[in-house]
């Protein structure tokens, strides 16, 4: 959440709104967000399985929101 809190920041319809970790994380439980993961397929592969790890705990703690992630092995 603090990646995207620090890049809706710095986006100029947000500039008004400042919002907080609190707000994302209660529209992400609600399920009014779309989160699209993208550029997995360049992260190294030594640390692929982690980052996949993190992409899926956070697709199933966020369950009502909907995630797209491509496959990457």
């Amino acid at each position: 959440t603090d990646l995207v809190l620090a890049h809706l920041k710095t986006q100029p319809e947000f500039q008004k709104a400042q919002p907080t970790k609190t707000w994302l994380t209660e529209q992400l439980t609600k399920g009014t967000c779309l989160v699209i993961f993208d550029g997995l397929d360049e992260v190294p592969n030594s640390q692929r399985q982690q980052v996949r790890q993190w992409v899926d705990h956070h697709m199933k703690l966020y369950s009502a929101s909907q995630f797209i992630r491509p496959v990457v092995n």
